[in-house]
């Protein structure tokens, strides 16, 4: 899944959806959307790709024991050269 604007930091938004930043204009609208959108990830161990995450931005989303998320950076590697 890609998740676009939806979230621009693995730290703030995923532990704090309730953090917005000035870009999220509607914000009652943009906490519940982080919160729908963190717990499908996490029920569903979905793979997500988000443009703003640090690179590659690409991980799973799951739950830390509380009520909160975390976010869970997928390992990069080069392919070797043949």
């Amino acid at each position: 899944m890609v998740i676009g604007d939806a979230m621009h930091d693995p730290v703030l938004h995923v532990k704090r959806p309730e953090w917005t930043s000035m870009g999220d204009t509607r914000r009652r609208q943009t906490v519940k959307t982080r919160r729908e959108l963190l717990a499908r990830l996490a029920n569903e161990k979905l793979r997500f790709q988000a443009f703003h995450f640090p690179f590659p931005g690409i991980g799973y989303i799951r739950r830390d024991g509380t009520d909160q998320f975390e976010f869970v950076a997928e390992r990069w590697t080069w392919p070797e050269d043949k």
